[in-house]
């Protein structure tokens, strides 16, 4: 420990010798994590967020590590200096004077989350999102509408490393810092990265391992297939336990076959390569497919778009409902409607009893049934209504997750077939009926119809199957 503190107190020495200046610490040009510049346009010299941040981390430790109140004062009189120099009310410098948006933010949170309130902390992330949330869930290098932005991957030429591209560690790093401050509020955000982080991890690059970068445009993998940074991103430790299983089975493959090289390893290599390249391909031409072909069709074929105003609904969703569901009047009623949706239980009547807790029917198209069910995810989180159902069948009903949502993928398909049969906007309105704006909405969602942890747990379906089979084996055993 001795070690550490006089190697600690050392460098911050070191650092307030050469590098400070009026309270801050100063860096060079490119010294920074992002250290490439296009024609002396984004050299990130003076001051930048995260390098005060950093320094302030180091203050802390020193002062809990030493207990000398100097090294307390110096980062009480530092974090005044930044709070002054880079907070504005709504979001944190990038630089000292310099307001462009960044995700540095994100890591001044990590590593030095005292800098500023839990409330102004969301504030700020709120602000920074609004400019560089990508549609398909990553954060871009640099805000869109700058000068510098470039949106897609332009290679060994740095012109968009750090100026569009999407870094995955960055990305990962941001989804921990919403967790931490108000995951309640940023879930919808913090699901979307996961999701992205995860097909990038599975299905682009080198499959198993997080690459380095992404277009802003949309996702891809690009840079380095196999990044650290990327890879240590996360605080949960990846789950190893299948390596011991593909060791037990290579050897028994060894066993089998005698020969520890009876895998060709290298055209098992080319094998996947070309099926990772094939998978990369499809979804390059699907996402062309979509700007080109679907999207303009559909913005013809349903030029008021009023499905859209149903929270949870996209283009690409209305898109769907359009092509699937033609004409509404073919449906007379709404019962009509649910049951070619297929999201309604089956019915079985006997005289005057009737079956309940039948699973659905699924008689629907299975792409109609699949997009209610995504889009119900993000309306639960905005639509109070919606959000009162998801309450009810996991608060009262016992339901798990699953058929929380499908109860709700089903009432959102009865807004989409009276947006579509009255042919108006859909209007946000609270349990009582009183119309509600998007803001009020969401207020209303988080501070009435959350579900603890803990009540996700306890009615997850492995769990409700394993009380299941305990019931039946003390039933068992009472006979």
């Amino acid at each position: 420990m001795e070690e550490v503190k006089a190697a600690l107190a050392e460098s911050i020495k070191r650092i307030e010798k050469n590098y400070k200046s009026d309270s801050l610490i100063t860096n060079k040009k490119d010294e920074t994590w992002m250290d490439t510049d296009m024609d002396n346009q984004d050299p990130r010299d003076g001051a930048r967020i995260e390098v005060q941040a950093l320094h302030l981390n180091m203050l802390r430790l020193m002062s809990e590590l030493s207990n000398e109140k100097k090294y307390k004062n110096r980062e009480n009189k530092m974090k005044k200096a930044v709070i002054e120099r880079f907070w504005n009310g709504e979001t944190l410098a990038d630089g000292d004077g310099d307001f462009t948006a960044r995700p540095n933010v994100f890591i001044a949170h990590y590593v030095y989350p005292d800098l500023l309130s839990r409330p102004e902390w969301q504030t700020c992330f709120e602000n920074i999102l609004k400019k560089l949330w990508l549609d398909w869930g990553g954060l871009a290098s640099i805000d869109p509408k700058h000068r510098l932005f470039v949106p897609d991957y332009t290679g060994i030429d740095n012109k968009s490393y750090h100026r569009g591209d999407s870094w995955f560690w960055i990305n990962n790093l941001a989804a921990l810092c919403m967790f931490r401050n108000n995951p309640i509020y940023f879930e919808e955000k913090i699901l979307k990265i996961i999701e992205s982080s995860t097909k990038e991890l599975l299905w682009h690059g080198a499959v198993g391992h997080a690459a380095e970068i992404s277009s802003a445009s949309h996702l891809s993998s690009k840079g380095c297939f196999a990044q650290a940074w990327s890879a240590a991103s996360s605080e949960t430790p990846a789950d190893t336990t299948w390596v011991t299983e593909l060791i037990l089975r290579a050897d028994r493959i060894i066993a089998l076959y005698g020969d520890p090289n009876c895998i060709d390893y290298a055209r098992l290599q080319d094998s996947v390569q070309r099926e990772q390249l094939r998978l990369s391909l499809a979804e390059e031409q699907a996402h062309q497919l979509r700007l080109q072909t679907i999207r303009p069709i559909y913005r013809q074929l349903y030029p008021q778009r009023y499905l859209e105003s149903i929270r949870g609904v996209g283009q690409d969703s209305a898109a769907i409902y359009i092509a699937f569901i033609g004409d509404i009047l073919r449906f007379p009623t709404l019962r009509n409607f649910r049951g070619w949706s297929g999201l309604i239980p089956y019915s079985r009547q006997s005289a005057n009893a009737q079956a309940r807790g039948l699973h659905i029917t699924k008689a629907g198209p299975n792409l109609i049934k699949a997009t209610a069910f995504l889009d119900a995810q993000v309306a639960r989180l905005w639509d109070p209504q919606i959000a009162a159902i998801y309450h009810k069948q996991m608060m009262v009903l016992g339901k798990h997750y699953l058929q929380a949502i499908c109860a709700c993928a089903t009432h959102l398909l009865d807004r989409i077939y009276v947006v579509l049969k009255e042919n108006r906007p859909y209007e946000l309105r609270d349990v009582d009926g009183t119309p509600v704006d998007k803001h009020t909405a969401r207020r209303i969602c988080q501070e009435h119809y959350q579900v603890p942890d803990v009540v996700r747990r306890r009615n997850n379906h492995r769990v409700r199957k394993a009380r299941q089979e305990k019931q039946l084996e003390k039933h068992h055993k009472q006979r």
